[in-house]
């Protein structure tokens, strides 16, 4: 009678942490579209009336904490992901228990077609295509690229004197050196740290319940 308890239990707690990580994608993708509009129409704007040129780098106010967040929201999914693969999925496996294993097998599965895609059938100019890259980073890149470019545009065309041209220059450098220490401080979640974390915490409470269970006993 424990084993259908205890299914059902896991059963019950797997789907609600499946609802959570779609309500993650959910929402970075309806910030990822907000980025979007914000800084196409900033720039737009600023094309359009020529404002300042200062104001092609206005963008980046937008588009960086952005960038973060998505990392927030990927670092969530990461977390739920894997507590499910070490504390449900692996029960599941354990005790024989009949469940969805879609987090384990996908986590297994970037690395089965690395080591065996000339087995299945992929030829290798295609396996970029295959590889498990993330490319969700992209779109971050190219806004923050194309701020830069207009950027450094807009100081060319301008008729400013060499004082503001070197102030402008520095300005520009500086930025993108904070914009490129952004996406690569926050470039990916560490699984690897996370999954050992859940796994210590899980091999824990196995502890202090045996020692538990063993006073019980006594």
């Amino acid at each position: 009678m424990g084993t259908p308890t205890r299914k059902g239990n896991v059963d019950a707690e797997y789907n609600i942490l499946r609802i959570e990580i779609l309500q993650y994608i959910e929402e970075y993708q309806t910030l990822r579209n907000m980025m979007y509009v914000g800084t196409i129409s900033l720039l737009g704007i600023n094309t359009a009336n020529t404002f300042s040129v200062y104001l092609y780098l206005l963008p980046l106010a937008i588009i960086l904490p952005s960038y973060v967040l998505f990392y927030e929201y990927w670092k969530s999914v990461s977390v739920a992901s894997l507590y499910m693969q070490v504390f449900l999925e692996g029960a599941v496996e354990q005790e024989n228990m009949s469940l969805h294993m879609w987090e384990t097998r996908f986590n297994k599965f970037g690395k089965f077609l690395k080591e065996n895609f000339s087995e299945i059938g992929i030829k290798p100019r295609h396996i970029l295509r295959w590889s498990g890259m993330n490319f969700n980073h992209i779109p971050y890149f190219v806004c923050a690229t194309l701020c830069f470019v207009l950027y450094g545009v807009g100081i060319a065309a301008s008729e400013q004197s060499k004082v503001s041209i070197c102030f402008s220059i520095v300005l520009g450098a500086a930025l993108a050196v904070l914009s490129l220490a952004v996406f690569i401080i926050f470039r990916k979640p560490d699984s690897a740290t996370i999954e050992k974390t859940w796994q210590a915490l899980k091999a824990r409470e196995e502890a202090a319940s045996a020692a538990l269970s063993k006073q019980t006993e006594n």
